[in-house]
């Protein structure tokens, strides 16, 4: 590996042009004793980020290295067509992620990862601290993850992170090259959030090991990839918890592949944004798709236990979904029994 770099940081920006310098920043300034680049792609800003970049590219030409379509890429074909730009470009032993909008505040975040990876061969990643930052109000929100999301443990595979989401993107390395080829073939390509997938992916492949030591900043605001589309915010609300309902689909997927088994249910809590989100944008189409998809998780959610407004709301109208599907069947039966003694006759 003397030649090559040993990690190659992945980072997404779009319109980030009050974060990017703090996000480049805390690439350029880690102390290494091994190579390392970073990925940045530009998602067609229009604030002034790509500017930045070419900045920051001119002056470390070694670690930053831009990629600037000619487009907005992830509201003209998807998040698919950057996973694969940015991969493809990658050849590195590990993967660091970071957004535009996200930075690293120790200078030995990349150092600190990758000597635990190289100590531990049995271990397919690794994660750290984080804070949750709200950048409007400059309100420190949280560190990531809580007391309550790891339980003391320090140790997590599938089965774990399958049931919640603790691990911040900004403070994620796993092992790349061993297995770039098998995330190539199976990332899913209509995925619009790729972070909980590649989760999924490597907490599958092996164990995944929490450092518990701050390093990173996640920052909460109105800017970036997610906001790139003149969708509604119910209507981003729906396409965003239907993809976390169809998360478990892919995950099985992959199970299957190796033969795992593991017991999980899809999130109520999903289906109950999907069903409030699609109501509010009177979507009932969404809704029908998503119900017939998972009955048995509908179900769950109208039981006399459940009282919230939008499940209410929503079995009238399955009910008489329902109903007018059976007197469609009746009517269309009828009609079928008549021609039949019409032709007789």
């Amino acid at each position: 590996m003397t030649d090559e770099n040993k990690v190659g940081i992945y980072c997404i920006t779009y319109n980030h042009s009050a974060h990017i310098r703090k996000c480049l920043d805390g690439f350029v300034k880690q102390k290494t004793n091994f190579k390392f680049e970073a990925i940045v792609f530009d998602d067609y800003s229009a604030d002034g980020t790509r500017e930045i970049i070419k900045e920051y590219a001119q002056k470390y030409p070694d670690i930053i290295k831009p990629i600037f379509p000619d487009k907005n890429i992830f509201t003209s074909i998807g998040i698919y067509k950057i996973f694969r730009t940015i991969i493809d470009r990658l050849n590195c032993k590990y993967i660091a992620f970071c957004e535009g909008d996200d930075y690293w505040i120790d200078e030995n975040k990349l150092q600190t990862q990758v000597d635990f990876l190289e100590n531990n061969p049995d271990f397919t990643g690794c994660f750290h601290k984080s804070l949750r930052k709200n950048v409007v109000t400059g309100e420190d929100i949280c560190c990531k993850p809580t007391v309550e999301d790891i339980k003391n443990k320090d140790i997590f595979t599938i089965e774990d992170t399958i049931c919640g989401y603790f691990i911040e993107t900004c403070s994620v390395m796993y092992r790349f090259n061993c297995y770039k080829e098998l995330l190539i073939e199976t990332f899913p390509v209509e995925i619009i959030n790729g972070d909980s997938y590649l989760i999924y992916f490597f907490s599958l492949m092996g164990k995944i090991k929490y450092i518990d030591k701050l390093m990173s900043v996640k920052t909460i605001n109105e800017t970036g990839i997610w906001n790139s589309t003149n969708q509604t915010i119910d209507e981003k609300q729906v396409r965003f918890w239907l993809e976390i309902i169809n998360f478990p689909i892919e995950v099985r997927k992959l199970l299957d592949k190796f033969n795992r088994s593991l017991s999980y249910e899809t999130p109520q809590e999903a289906m109950r944004q999907v069903l409030k989100s699609a109501i509010n944008i009177k979507r009932y189409d969404i809704v029908e798709k998503a119900v017939q998809k998972f009955p048995e998780v509908f179900k769950t959610l109208i039981t006399p236990i459940d009282k919230s407004a939008e499940v209410n709301y929503y079995r009238c109208k399955f009910k008489k979904y329902k109903k007018s599907n059976i007197a469609l069947i009746i009517i269309s039966t009828l009609l079928a029994l008549l021609s039949i003694v019409l032709f007789l006759t």
